[in-house]
């Protein structure tokens, strides 16, 4: 799946990399990879199924339910009401009522007229009119999973990825990866300490004869977007935004199921 990563990482040269003995005694490179989501921002439309029964949920709510303090205000607004109309000072030298004070359902006919003028931003943004993938102001309700494409993974849509340093812990080896990968203007915020999934990778034979490390062990870390865009660095050769449904066919079969093992399926 990935290319040998303990010459650079994602791209970048000269550093030392964190190696650790496996069990035969064999050298294996510890990976840190992040799988950023960005969460729904709205709630998925309704089916008119779900229409109908909301309404019927609210309808039953009426008729069952006791009233609520507004309700009995009002009825105390009626009564009063009715005592103006029948007292013999009731009315104003136009005709009108004098009440003397602004009900209950004054209140609701004003707000009912700021509702009539108040109107929904649109599900669809330009982002979504243009299909730009590179955006995550689109499908927004949906969950947006950031993906990337380099050399190192050759050229293979992956979860950001990059090789641990010597003194980081994983957790950090995660963050600098997301940082190196996006720029420091894109905000994340980790969901732990601890991995979230595993991925190992074993090199071809010659690559392990000549350097000495039996592959790649990948540990995945969840993180989730809180604000700003990413700065694509030179280390990438693509990036984009996948929606969670297509992340299966967007990543390679063994790879995406490691990744698939520790998310959910928004169906």
């Amino acid at each position: 799946m990935f290319r040998h990563l303990s010459s650079k990482v994602l791209g970048i040269p000269g550093r030392t990399h964190s190696t650790t003995a496996s069990s035969k005694g064999g050298k294996w490179n510890l990976v840190s990879s992040v799988c950023l989501q960005r969460k729904p921002i709205i709630n998925k439309e309704m089916k008119d199924i779900e229409k109908q029964v909301q309404n019927l949920l609210f309808q039953v709510e009426k008729e069952t339910s006791w009233k609520c303090d507004w309700e009995l205000e009002i009825e105390k607004d009626l009564k009063h009401l009715q005592q103006i109309k029948e007292s013999k000072n009731a009315k104003a030298s136009d005709g009108t009522l004098k009440v003397g004070l602004k009900l209950r359902r004054d209140w609701e006919d004003e707000w009912k007229a700021e509702l009539s003028n108040f109107s929904l931003q649109p599900r669809v943004t330009e982002a979504d009119k243009k299909n730009n993938v590179k955006s995550w102001h689109r499908l927004l309700d949906s969950t947006l999973i950031f993906v990337v494409q380099s050399e190192d993974s050759g050229n293979r849509w992956v979860l950001p990825y990059g090789s641990r340093l010597e003194g980081e812990t994983m957790r950090q080896a995660a963050e600098r990866v997301l940082r190196e990968s996006c720029g420091a203007n894109l905000k994340a915020q980790f969901y732990g300490n601890a991995p979230c999934g595993y991925y190992k990778f074993k090199y071809p034979k010659a690559i392990r004869e000549k350097m000495g490390v039996e592959g790649d062990k990948v540990f995945f870390y969840k993180a989730y977007l809180t604000g700003g865009d990413v700065k694509s660095s030179t280390a990438l050769k693509d990036f984009k935004w996948v929606p969670r449904n297509q992340l299966s066919s967007t990543l390679s079969a063994d790879y995406g199921q490691s990744v698939e093992m520790f998310l959910f399926d928004e169906n």
